[in-house]
């Protein structure tokens, strides 16, 4: 089943730019910093249990200072109900286990950006389920991760710098992000040995 919309941005439609998907996460105040970015850039967040915090944390409220209440945030029990319920166009895991570079992928609307714990990062059996789809950030070869929401305001931004070059989305005079005005067909994307449920776009 297919559906179509076209990129989301705050005060636009109702379908996001992109998923960022933190599974785990331990730090509320990484967190809190990576919903402020999802709000800037018309993204959703969503957090996959189990949480190393409760979102009601102030430290977690305070990184995304009065961005918070604007955020769309979701939690899963695992990432596959998250598979299911979201329906995500394509995904993206980015890991410092290998994996190309993560200039070299190319993004769609409606992509998921999945972003593993702080101390472990993702687990090797969910890299595996997707050895497509494993991307990496370079650095220099001593150093070994970025802070997550380092990696994944880089990883939103190099995506929304594609759907620009794309025509996907624009810039107005102020350069303020918008949304382009060609429609695009957006095919949920079905691993195997899942089945999409419903939407949560």
């Amino acid at each position: 089943m297919s559906e179509t919309a076209r990129p989301t941005l705050p005060g636009d439609s109702p379908r996001r730019v992109f998923d960022v998907v933190l599974v785990e996460p331990e730090i509320p105040n990484n967190t809190g910093n990576i919903g402020r970015t999802c709000v800037a850039t018309g993204c959703s967040l969503h957090l996959i249990r189990p949480l190393g915090f409760d979102t009601s944390e102030k430290a977690c409220r305070r990184a995304g200072l009065d961005y918070w209440p604007r955020l769309d945030v979701r939690e899963h029990d695992s990432f596959d109900a998250y598979l299911r319920k979201c329906e995500p166009t394509g995904v993206w895991l980015f890991s410092t286990k290998g994996g190309r570079s993560f200039f070299d992928a190319e993004f769609r609307p409606g992509n998921a950006l999945v972003f593993g714990k702080e101390t472990a990062g993702l687990e090797t059996s969910l890299l595996a389920r997707f050895p497509e789809r494993v991307v990496t950030m370079p650095m220099a070869p001593e150093e070994r991760s970025l802070n997550v929401a380092t990696a994944a305001c880089a990883g939103v931004y190099e995506g929304l710098r594609q759907l620009l070059v794309r025509g996907e989305i624009g810039l107005d005079p102020n350069g303020r992000l918008t949304t382009g005005d060609r429609p695009r067909t957006m095919k949920p994307f079905e691993p195997r040995g899942t089945r999409s449920v419903d939407s949560c776009g």
